[in-house]
């Protein structure tokens, strides 16, 4: 009997979204409230430009091309994935797609591979530590993945843009791994990045 009320439970929740009502719509405000942003006054670090510069350089003509730039590349290395590789060794040749992404990451982002720690976890697993002034304090996890999923030989047609091919259309940059989830990985890199070289 359970599993009768549980199925006919799972209709009807779709259902009861679908028609329209004159109860009040259901909203998470009251329980997620969203915080306004919040931006620091100018403060300045020895040897370092002011965080006033910084929000500048995040709103500039050169920062949009750089994020451009540095997610195509990224798109561009195809960084694929198998489910059956996960029992091969991390020296295995089939991973040498990670190593050329990691080499990328490093070119790319100087700054981060300078001053933050980086360990490798089972040869490809990247885990950067950014050591703060007050070990007190909690820590912040930030994470992405950069492997993406494989691309069928017989779908490659049906895609708009090559799919490794990282194109920008003035609008948007094409290619498996631009939503899910390297943008995530470079948009996190690029933030650390930025707030290196600004202080």
């Amino acid at each position: 009997m359970n599993h009768y009320l549980i199925s006919l439970a799972a209709l009807a929740l779709p259902l009861l979204a679908a028609v329209p009502h004159e109860l009040a719509p259901f909203t998470w405000r009251h329980q997620c409230p969203q915080l306004e942003p919040l931006f620091p006054g100018p403060l300045s670090h020895k040897g370092s430009q002011t965080v006033s510069g910084l929000d500048e350089y995040l709103n500039s003509d050169k920062f949009f091309n750089t994020s451009v730039d540095r997610l195509s590349g990224a798109v561009q290395i195809e960084t694929v994935s198998q489910d059956w590789w996960q029992d091969l060794p991390g020296n295995d040749p089939v991973w040498n797609h990670m190593k050329r992404f990691r080499r990328y990451l490093k070119k790319t982002f100087p700054l981060v591979h300078h001053h933050l720690d980086l360990e490798k976890v089972n040869k490809h697993g990247l885990v950067y530590t950014w050591k703060g002034k007050a070990p007190s304090l909690k820590p912040t996890l930030l994470l992405a993945h950069q492997d993406v999923v494989p691309v069928p030989g017989d779908t490659i047609n049906e895609w708009t843009y090559p799919p490794f091919s990282g194109h920008f259309d003035g609008k948007y940059v094409w290619g498996r791994g631009a939503y899910d989830c390297k943008t995530t990985l470079i948009g996190t890199m690029s933030a650390v990045e930025a707030l290196l070289k600004f202080g």
